[in-house]
């Protein structure tokens, strides 16, 4: 009986002192960049999506010594509020050597028009498609 006591009375300190450290943390204010998904006006790829197809075009590279294969590897990125990209990682792969060649051409690929909310410029998430494709 003794032991239970002081298993609950030793339960009730280490509470006790969780609820005080996380009631000290809760007045400190952490800045914190907010990334939205949806904003009133999505970022743009400057020239539009007729550009950007052409770059992707222009600079993807099929991985040497494997099998060529047709897939979609998508990547996410950040657009930030000076247009420049950040974040930029695969959703969703194929294969480790596709993927890096996709991650490749997106962060070789230049400024875009930043997304704006409630008329200011915001960090808006993006995913992209990069097809592999024979012919």
């Amino acid at each position: 009986m003794i032991k239970f006591l002081l298993t609950i009375a030793l339960v009730s300190c280490m509470t006790a002192f969780v609820t005080a450290q996380s009631g000290q943390e809760d007045r400190i204010e952490q800045p914190s960049p907010t990334v939205l998904d949806i904003v009133d006006s999505p970022p743009e790829y400057v020239g539009g999506e007729v550009a950007l197809y052409t770059f992707i075009y222009q600079k993807l590279r099929f991985p040497t010594d494997l099998e060529m294969r047709e897939c979609t590897v998508y990547v996410g990125f950040v657009v930030n509020e000076d247009g420049s990209l950040s974040d930029i990682a695969v959703k969703r792969g194929f294969g480790r050597d596709y993927n890096q060649a996709a991650v490749k051409v997106v962060e070789a690929m230049p400024k875009w028009r930043a997304g704006k909310h409630l008329g200011e410029l915001k960090k808006v998430a993006k995913v992209l498609p990069i097809r592999f494709k024979i012919g």
